[in-house]
């Protein structure tokens, strides 16, 4: 379920079914234990980029959403789409593709199907289509860099109208945190700066202010 607020922010909230807890309680089992992130009244709002700006509001009564004091609380869906139907450049798998894959190499199951222009398309043995689980592989920086041909999206319906965004991709859990995905967080995060077209720039005009100065004589 997400809450959403008023500027279209959105706070991920999971509520365990207690007819399921009792359940597992009688059976002996551990009843469903729910992360401080990710409970219900938490205050973890996070912008995303809703699908032409439209979403469920508090002012326009939510709908067939719960209202709350601070937005809508709402059953979402959440599944993933075929991203590019025909073979894309460079620029648009790095731009546009957001999950990435393992290499290929490691996956006896695919093969390349396609090699255009700079972009490799691969697939599980048997299919030429452009699925979910394509693959494409690209080399930057002298890095070859591998990602799926999907992007995840989360659909709400407020009983008049459906709105939908596509799901912000994480490295972490907000259930169970690990140092690995802490490790993985950060190596994207510096992947991405070292690779950002402002990058060159925004250091060189940097090491000029700090490193050089100006002497008339």
């Amino acid at each position: 379920m997400y809450i959403v607020g008023s500027t279209g922010f959105v706070s991920i909230v999971h509520n365990p079914n207690l007819d399921i807890n009792s359940v597992l309680s009688a059976s002996g089992k551990t009843p469903q234990q729910v992360h401080q992130p990710v409970s219900y009244g938490n205050k973890n709002f996070f912008k995303i980029k809703w699908d032409g700006d439209l979403f469920p509001s508090l002012e326009a009564g939510c709908g067939t959403c719960i209202a709350l004091s601070d937005g809508c609380l709402c059953d979402v869906t959440v599944e993933d789409e075929v991203y590019f139907e025909t073979i894309p450049t460079i620029s648009q798998v790095l731009s546009e593709l957001k999950i990435g894959s393992i290499p290929v190499e490691w996956m006896s199951e695919y093969s390349m199907i396609l090699d255009v222009n700079g972009v490799k398309m691969f697939n599980k043995e048997g299919s030429t289509s452009f699925l979910t689980d394509t693959i494409f592989g690209v080399t930057q920086g002298g890095e070859t860099k591998y990602f799926m041909n999907s992007r995840n999206v989360v659909t709400l319906n407020d009983g008049s109208q459906t709105y939908s965004f596509r799901n912000p991709i994480s490295l972490m859990s907000i259930v169970e945190q690990k140092t690995s995905d802490a490790y993985y967080e950060t190596e994207a995060l510096l992947d991405m700066y070292i690779n950002h077209d402002n990058t060159p720039p925004f250091i060189a005009s940097r090491m000029i202010k700090r490193f050089v100065t100006s002497n008339p004589r």
